[in-house]
């Protein structure tokens, strides 16, 4: 399929890049998660390529597409993590009055008293006075998560990654939508082609005007009058509840319409059946299945029966009804899906392992790694998180050590399997709902089932993984379609991860040491940490109800509901079991505003052009999109924080 020859991205000026983001970019995110809670990973990667392809080109010595894949990839990444950030939350964590409330609920003894030293330095350490990172009782929790959730999670995702870019792109070859964006991107920037030029500024403007409206002016009021004003409802028109809310017809459902641009924009990449079974999904189990779980079988969720009030908004329903009703079904249907797809996939998965042990001339070219060395880092790493976590928490029975290298071994293919296979037939992989991501609520599942009756467990766990594989098979997507090096987005990848962690040290450390976290001066950590250690506390107190039997029914359903679904496509009747299965995990707005964007495109457009001008030209469309509503996310989240620079250097 990919017949030609790779080229490095991986240069002095594509590292320059990265420096560039981690040291200018970055604070930014740090202040505005603190103040606001928002992220500007987008506009950190739009910036950034922009401002450096037109100074290459002003120097007359223009970036190579190669080396714009590289920093259009990872200068997100390099701009906006902050790991010590996370420290700083754990540290919150273990002295909130709020944890100190809470009590395990075999011991009566408060929870921060059982949180460890690796989670958190002690509670009668002076790190918390001094609020700095340069603190003997910071070292256990630094090394920790940073072995742990940084070594161990990137070895086992890059094994991952490669498996699953031989199964996906080299063999089934799906389409990964999102990836034909993020080429199309990269060769209008730096090839100049004149018609894809025009489109993409044209929609790069248009999405900027819309932007301003949606996103600019609540940002900006925010900065400057401490109230968002929104013209414009963001993120979703929430049609829950009022006049023509949902609830007077059907209690206790949601739906509502996404108001960002490439929610629509998406629907232009996505094939009509994945499109209908995505809304077929989505209405499903969030508008009907809602309102039966309220209505008809609330003696199955009495949690949920007593939570829902008329005049509940669309984000409140959506997470009290994944953790009360949805959430142990989300599992069995992933694992569903999991196996549906082994199943219907096992000659490519084979073909794909036979690629990556006799791997042909391209596959070489591209930088691909053994299979056998893919295979025995993986097992390493998973195996070495395993102990680690025995190690650590030495509170958790030995006798359930095979439960730890299932879920770190088995669970960990089974996710990135289904995300990757997700995101490579519709855009979307299932993310974190409810505050909680799927990895984290089998891990609570498993506490639950084991009776385990400590706390530590469930704030450090062996690596359960899948998260970061998915989007990297994508990179490698891109990588191909811009004739990049695979290996060299690994290359980059690696300085990245030492950018962040250096730069987040320093910057946290300053914000920090400005004054504590939480605190008025970040606004946004007096809002969002309290319900944090609120929601995580839920399930350390086991308040939360593990319904196993939930998980096997939602199995069973879901592997019926595929096979049915494979029999009737063999009869001429379209059957999507991935665009069903995101429509299910994903609320209303999205595939709803995806399928409006779909028709739009198909009816319209089609109408005005022709069938092939849309084909060529979708991609680039979407990429203007994104760009322009990034650049505006961008510049006026740096106006609203200079407005606030005033106030807060005193401090």
């Amino acid at each position: 399929m990919y017949e030609r020859r790779f080229k490095s991205g991986f240069t002095r000026r594509s590292i320059l890049a990265l420096i560039f983001t981690s040291f200018t970019i970055l604070p930014v995110q740090i202040l505005l998660r603190l103040t606001s809670g928002e992220s500007i990973a987008a506009a950190a990667a739009y910036i950034t390529i922009i401002l450096f392809t037109e100074i290459s080109v002003f120097l007359g010595n223009p970036l190579s597409k190669q080396e714009v894949f590289i920093i259009y990839s990872l200068a997100a990444l390099a701009g906006t993590a902050a790991p010590f950030l996370d420290f700083v939350y754990y540290a919150y964590f273990k002295t909130s009055e709020i944890a100190w409330s809470l009590k395990n609920p075999y011991t009566g003894r408060p929870i921060p008293l059982e949180i460890p030293s690796f989670y958190a330095p002690p509670i009668s350490s002076s790190a918390y006075r001094f609020r700095s990172f340069i603190h003997s009782d910071w070292i256990l929790p630094i090394f920790a998560f940073t072995f742990q959730f940084g070594l161990l999670l990137v070895l086992m995702e890059f094994s991952l990654t490669f498996m699953g870019a031989a199964l996906f792109i080299d063999v089934e070859e799906l389409p990964f939508p999102i990836a034909n964006v993020q080429a199309q991107l990269i060769s209008t920037l730096t090839e100049r082609d004149r018609e894809r030029m025009k489109i993409f500024t044209i929609m790069a403007v248009v999405s900027s005007i819309y932007a301003f409206v949606l996103y600019g002016i609540p940002i900006l009021s925010m900065g400057m009058f401490g109230t968002s004003i929104q013209i414009i409802p963001l993120p979703w028109l929430d049609m829950t509840t009022g006049l023509i809310g949902i609830e007077k017809i059907l209690p206790g459902a949601m739906f509502g319409i996404s108001t960002d641009p490439i929610a629509w924009g998406v629907g232009l990449l996505l094939s009509s059946d994945t499109l209908i079974y995505m809304v077929i999904g989505s209405i499903a189990v969030w508008v009907i299945g809602n309102y039966l779980a309220l209505n008809v079988f609330n003696s199955e969720f009495p949690e949920w029966a007593a939570e829902w009030k008329p005049g509940m908004s669309l984000s409140l329903i959506w997470q009290r009804s994944y953790l009360r009703v949805w959430s142990f079904i989300h599992l069995g249907i992933f694992f569903a899906v999991s196996a549906i797809i082994v199943a219907s996939k096992f000659k490519s998965l084979i073909k794909a392992f036979k690629i990556l042990i006799n791997p042909p001339r391209r596959v070489k070219e591209a930088g691909y790694i053994d299979m056998r060395i893919l295979v025995l880092t993986y097992v390493s790493a998973s195996l070495a998180s395993v102990l680690f976590f025995h190690y650590l928490v030495k509170d958790y029975p030995l006798q359930y050590m095979w439960a730890t290298v299932a879920l770190s071994m088995g669970a960990s293919f089974i996710f990135a399997l289904v995300n990757t296979a997700m995101l490579g037939e519709t855009g979307a992989t299932v993310g974190t709902i409810g505050g909680i991501a799927p990895q984290h609520l089998l891990w609570y599942g498993t506490l639950y089932t084991t009776g385990y009756k400590g706390v530590a467990a469930f704030f450090f766990n062996p690596v359960i993984g899948g998260i970061l594989s998915p989007s990297w098979v994508q990179a490698i997507k891109v990588a191909y379609l811009t004739e990049t090096k695979p290996i060299d987005f690994f290359k980059a990848y690696a300085i990245a991860f030492i950018l962040y962690h250096l730069f987040s040290f320093v910057y946290v450390s300053a914000y920090w040491a400005i004054a504590p976290i939480p605190s008025s001066v970040y606004p946004a950590t007096m809002v969002f940490w309290p319900m944090a250690v609120l929601n995580k506390g839920m399930w350390v107190t086991r308040r939360i109800v593990a319904k196993p039997t939930l998980t096997v029914y939602s199995f069973i359903t879901m592997l019926l509901l595929g096979a049915a679904g494979t029999i009737l496509s063999k009869f001429g009747l379209p059957f999507s079991i991935i665009g069903l299965t995101v429509g299910i995990t994903t609320p209303p707005p999205f595939p709803v505003a995806a399928f409006l964007g779909g028709v739009i495109g198909r009816v319209i457009i089609r109408n005005l052009y022709s069938d092939e001008w849309f084909k060529k030209y979708r991609a680039v469309i979407v990429a203007g999109i994104a760009a322009g509503e990034g650049i505006v996310i961008g510049i006026f989240s740096a106006i609203a924080l200079m407005s606030k620079s005033a106030w807060l250097l005193p401090y």
